[in-house]
């Protein structure tokens, strides 16, 4: 019986140490080649299996960072700041981190730092108007070089932290119309790690926002971009975004609109011994997309302006799938889907002589979606 309990509260002692193992935290440091520690440096935490993003954090004066509740054997780490190399390591419980630094990204570092004004908050503004750095580079690739800020797969990270929130003025926008906006149109971009309650309480990642030039006339940009395959043409996509000024009133628009055809082709043989069986499956999609965004604003006085916008987003999709075995045809499946999403608000602002950026305002936003998928699906035949 003694035996017996010894080998119960044994086990137990192990399942213990296993799940304090499992828990612990991923811990380290980031350093130059000379051993110094490099403060604020973006620390991301993905997942070995398939690469997908889990967490980020930012580097202390000593260079430190931490990950609680992650299993190292599970993760990957890549360390990055501006001035110097990537790099990406495996997990340990406890990671030291040495990046090498990247000359020609430091000399861009330095012409930058005179174009950033920090505030005591930790608040960030960059002038992008005349701006070497932002020269020949997209709005999102112009955004990597802010302190602070990174970009990962379409997503914004602030001090390491996602659920960024995206303003164009003092509109909220979609990382993708933000990525539609040409750079020579920004005159600066202000990065807010901590959000106040002005802007919700989902603003947990901090706030990106996006001031355009205010110029006399018509600015803006034109792209078109392209693919074809072996098999024909791709897609195409047509990004005109423009902006006319004219006294009190200016006038924002940008229109995404693409077309694509995205072929999907997968081939197996299953050999029986006695027989083999050729496996084919064929996806054919076409698609149509449509992203509208309008906005008109009207300075009523010095300190008070009028909005009003509106936004389209279309989505329509038409698929072929066939799957074939042998020289059966065993599954035929026809997709119509199709998503829409309208917005249109009023904004009114007053800014206030009290404090600093203080302001009024009021905003009246409508939206509305609606999506629908219609399948049909064909077995064993040709009709």
């Amino acid at each position: 019986m003694k035996t017996l309990t010894k080998c119960f509260l044994l086990l137990i002692v192990l399942l213990c140490s296993e799940q304090i193992l499992l828990a612990q935290a991923i811990k380290g440091t980031v350093v130059d080649a000379e051993g110094n520690p490099i403060e604020l440096a973006h620390v991301i935490a993905r997942k070995r299996a398939d690469s997908t993003f889990v967490a980020g954090c930012l580097t202390d004066a000593q260079g430190r960072f931490a990950f609680d509740a992650l299993s190292a054997p599970e993760h990957i780490l890549t360390a990055k700041c501006i001035g110097y190399k990537a790099r990406t390591i495996a997990a340990q419980p406890v990671c030291n981190i040495i990046l090498e630094g990247d000359a020609t990204e430091l000399s861009e570092v330095v012409v930058l730092s005179s174009y950033v004004k920090r505030s005591p908050s930790g608040d960030l503004s960059v002038r992008i108007q005349g701006n070497p750095i932002a020269k020949g580079k997209s709005l999102m690739e112009t955004l990597r070089y802010i302190q602070g800020v990174e970009v990962i797969s379409g997503n914004i990270l602030v001090n390491g932290k996602d659920h960024t929130i995206i303003y164009l003025g003092d509109r909220k926008i979609t990382a993708e119309q933000l990525r539609s906006i040409p750079t020579n149109m920004v005159k600066h971009i202000e990065v807010i790690p901590n959000a106040g309650a002005s802007f919700g309480q989902e603003a947990q990642g901090g706030i990106v926002r996006v001031t355009l030039r205010q110029k006399e006339g018509l600015i803006g940009a034109i792209g078109l971009t392209a693919q074809a395959d072996g098999e024909g043409f791709v897609d195409a996509i047509l990004t005109p975004t423009l902006q006319y000024q004219f006294g009190k009133l200016s006038v924002y628009n940008s229109l995404k609109l693409g077309a694509g055809n995205y072929r999907t082709r997968y081939k197996r043989q299953d050999d029986y011994g006695s027989h083999r069986v050729d496996r084919t499956f064929r996806s054919d999609k076409e698609s149509l997309a449509l992203l509208e965004n309008l906005g008109l604003q009207y300075q009523l006085t010095p300190t008070q302006s009028l909005q009003v916008y509106g936004g389209l987003y279309l989505i329509k999709d038409r698929i072929n799938q066939t799957n074939h075995n042998g020289q059966l045809l065993s599954l035929r499946q026809k997709t119509q889907s199709s998503f829409v999403e309208g917005n249109a608000g009023l904004l009114y602002r007053a800014n206030l002589n009290v404090g600093k950026n203080s302001s009024f305002s009021t905003k009246v936003e409508y939206l509305n979606q609606s999506n629908s998928d219609h399948i049909d699906y064909e077995l064993n035949t040709h009709d």
